[in-house]
């Protein structure tokens, strides 16, 4: 293989889950609910969870033999066009507070590099993009329970999901 790239074939299949994702997603927030059954299916119990699982369908295995490329290709690709945009969006508000609006928290360290951990919230306009950390964690979690996993010879999809879940539900009981 060497240094060349190799092509690799588009996916439709998760191409079209992935434009269902997004249409759902932006039904769901605009109010429209005549795709969820009668409440059945409620849009936001699974929506942003499409794109989770689109993530990790592409998950290789051989990214726990170089996890630390893996995490500074991840840092690349998802942080570094977030904290771009908020950067830009903390410029914004802070702007036109100054214009007399209020439309998020002041800039500081925080509101551009801690908050989008926390919640997501400091800047009104990027708000929607609060998934785009939250990605990143569960990527980071997901290869290095994978790396911890297989050296103790618990290489069991199952232990993750449980795990997971066990966090999940801890978080929101916690929280």
């Amino acid at each position: 293989m060497g240094t060349a790239m190799v092509k690799q074939k588009e996916n439709k299949e998760f191409r079209i889950l992935s434009a269902i994702g997004i249409i759902l997603v932006v039904s769901g927030h605009l109010g429209y609910d005549i795709f969820d059954i009668g409440g059945l299916f409620p849009y936001y119990s699974f929506h942003v969870f499409i794109f989770l699982f689109v993530s990790g369908y592409f998950y290789r295995e051989e990214e726990e033999d170089r996890i630390v490329s893996y995490l500074l290709r991840k840092c690349r690709t998802l942080l570094l066009p977030y904290f771009i945009w908020n950067i830009f969006y903390g410029l914004l508000a802070q702007g036109l507070h100054r214009a007399g609006f209020s439309i998020g928290e002041a800039v500081s360290l925080k509101t551009l590099f801690l908050s989008p951990f926390l919640d997501g919230h400091q800047f009104l306009y990027h708000f929607p993009a609060w998934f785009v950390p939250v990605l990143f964690m569960i990527e980071v979690i997901n290869v290095l329970m994978r790396k911890v996993l297989s050296l103790l010879k618990l290489n069991y999809e199952w232990l993750i999901f449980g795990g997971c879940l066990l966090a999940g539900m801890l978080t929101v009981y916690l929280a």
